[in-house]
């Protein structure tokens, strides 16, 4: 039985939705997060349902493989917008702090946008890392967190991370 892209993901944001009842409480949203950082099949079990849920946004994909006289080597570039309760399951998964996020009296999440001074001068960021080798493939995660204005007490709620990972495989 040939079962198409759409159709498989149908099948799987059903069963995830039985179990995660489309309500994402902080402990799945950390557990999809560490799912995520497991590697290449993981980052796109969770990019898949997570567009369908809507906490992943403009996913993309390219295909960077390449032939030589060495081998073949697979090499993937991911790419996506994560949502600000996404991001800090991410930044918790990862033992990450996100500069400048704070609660305010009033109970409204902010980030300080003064905290998210480049030191190469360019734009206003929040940036980390992630690397983890599976089998012969390697993947390098790279997080970066913008404010939407760079000024004190930015809605949180309108900050993005973009999150961007590359998969690496040589084959002879």
């Amino acid at each position: 039985m040939i079962v198409t892209k759409k159709k498989m993901r149908q099948i799987i944001k059903e069963e995830l939705n039985k179990v995660l009842n489309e309500n994402i409480s902080e402990e799945k949203m950390l557990k999809l997060a560490k799912i995520l950082l497991s590697g290449e099949q993981g980052f796109r079990q969770v990019v898949l349902l997570g567009e369908d849920l809507g906490f992943v946004k403009d996913y993309v994909e390219y295909d960077r493989s390449k032939t030589d006289a060495w081998g073949t080597v697979e090499r993937y570039e991911h790419g996506f917008i994560a949502s600000p309760e996404f991001m800090k399951a991410i930044a918790s998964a990862l033992g990450e702090e996100i500069r400048g996020y704070k609660v305010l009296p009033t109970g409204e999440e902010v980030l300080d946008g003064y905290d998210y001074s480049d030191p190469q001068g360019g734009s206003d960021q929040h940036r980390f890392e992630h690397k983890v080798k599976e089998e012969d493939t390697s993947c390098d995660y790279y997080f970066s967190i913008y404010p939407t204005y760079p000024k004190p007490n930015a809605p949180f709620k309108d900050a993005m991370m973009h999150v961007h990972m590359y998969s690496e495989k040589l084959t002879n």
